[in-house]
Parts: C-alpha cells; sequence; structure tokens
C-alpha cells in the first residue's frame, strides 16, 4: 500500500472524473460570483479569483482523494435514483420544518426568521441551491474525502481502509461544516436550548448526505440536498410565522 493508492480499488469510468470537475467548475464560478460561494462564513475572501482558486484547488484534490479511496461521484446503487433523491429529498425537508416550525420555533434565530419573511421564495431558494452545492463540493468532495483518506491510513482491515474509516471522516467532513457555517459566525448562541437545535438541525441533514456519498454517489448527496430545500424553502415560508 502507498499513500496515494489502495489495494482493490475498482477503477472508476472517466465519466466520473468529468463529473467530479463539471462540479469544481461550477462550484468555482459560484465562488467567483457571490462572497458566500466559497462556504466558509467564518473565512471571508474578498478576491472573487482567490475564492474561485481555493474552490478549484479543494474541488481538485477531492475528486483525486475519492477516487483514491474509492469513493464514487456519479449515483449507483439505486434502481430508481431519481425517485430515491426526491423521496429523501421530501423526508429530509418534512423533518426540518418538524424541527424549525414547530419544535425549536421559539429557538429560531431572528435574523433567520427574518430572512425567511422578508425575502422572496425564489431568492431564497438561489441562495439555499447554490450554497447547498458548494458546501457539499467543499465538506464532502474535499475534506471528506482527505479526512477519510487520512484515518484510512492508520485504521485499516487487511492491507485496505476499515470501513469505519469512511464514516468517521466523512462525517468530521460536515462537522467542519457546522463548525465554519454555523458555531464560528460571531454572535451565534452557545446557550443549551441553541445547541439543542443544532444538533438536531444539523445532524440528520449530515447523516444522510454522509451516508449517500458513502453508498450512492457524491451527485446523489448533492441532489438530495437540493431536493430538500426545493420542498423545504415554500413550508418554511407558510409555517415559520
Amino acid at each position: 500500500m502507498t499513500v496515494w493508492a489502495e489495494p482493490d480499488v475498482e477503477a472508476k469510468p472517466a465519466r466520473h472524473t468529468l463529473a467530479a470537475w463539471i462540479y469544481v467548475g461550477v462550484g468555482a464560478t459560484i465562488a467567483a460570483v457571490v462572497p458566500w460561494g466559497l462556504a466558509l462564513n467564518s473565512v471571508p475572501v474578498s478576491s472573487s479569483g482567490i475564492r474561485a482558486s481555493l474552490f478549484i484547488a479543494m474541488g481538485g484534490m477531492g475528486q483525486i482523494l475519492s477516487r483514491r479511496i474509492g469513493l464514487d461521484i456519479l449515483p449507483t446503487g439505486f434502481r430508481m435514483p431519481l425517485l430515491a433523491i426526491v423521496v429523501s429529498g421530501a423526508c429530509m425537508a418534512a423533518y426540518l420544518v418538524w424541527i424549525d416550525a414547530f419544535v425549536f420555533r421559539s429557538a429560531l434565530a431572528p435574523v433567520y426568521v427574518a430572512f425567511i419573511h422578508t425575502e422572496s421564495l425564489p431568492t431564497r431558494l438561489l441562495y439555499h441551491e447554490l450554497r447547498s452545492f458548494n458546501e457539499g463540493i467543499v465538506f464532502q468532495l474535499f475534506f471528506g474525502s482527505m479526512l477519510t483518506w487520512f484515518i484510512g491510513l492508520g485504521l485499516r482491515n487487511d492491507d485496505r481502509i476499515a470501513p469505519s474509516a469512511y464514516w468517521i471522516g466523512l462525517a468530521l467532513g460536515h462537522f467542519l461544516n457546522v463548525c465554519f457555517n454555523v458555531f464560528a459566525i460571531p454572535g451565534h448562541p452557545m446557550t443549551p436550548q441553541a445547541l439543542a437545535y443544532d444538533t438536531f438541525r444539523y445532524a440528520a441533514p449530515g447523516a444522510l448526505w454522509v451516508y449517500l456519498y458513502r453508498r450512492h454517489g457524491l451527485t446523489s448527496a448533492l441532489a438530495a440536498n437540493a431536493t430538500t430545500h426545493l420542498f423545504l424553502q415554500p413550508l418554511l415560508g407558510i409555517l415559520v410565522t
């Protein structure tokens, strides 16, 4: 075993690499156009060129590492991928509506509630769809794949990356997302109620994205996340009063 090659990892068709680079290119364009496109809210970068360059570097390294450790980019393992993705997104949206509109309504940040009430549905959809896409590239493809590879250097079964290394690495990638984009934002409350909300609000979606990336490919995770907002945002506009 070398640090770059895993034994018995099946070579991916060229279309997987092509899809990954298309995603990286789209994400870099988003990062260049909008400040939050880098998906690192607590580390603002004013230069659009630097944001795009960082995104290409992270996305490129992520797709190399994902290929080395055997993670898929295109959907895999579903008999009906589109149906599975739509059902996953709808179920996650229902859960998040339950959390935001009912269980933790009193814990919602005023700025979040104001965003729902003052911004139009198309604006909210555009914001969340673009941001969720780039977060998927940064924190799943790059950080998740990198952490899995790194953890797999020491956590091995029969000279292969242990299955647990994938789950730990991808879960840590999502935890970094929450740290950068939730906990590190100035003024974010750290009260017991706020921490309980953050746990229920972000742990379940993270678990689903991790599962989808590991078992069914990055595209499945990205598409399910996007589908979630298609259901979620209209419902929040109605139910969060």
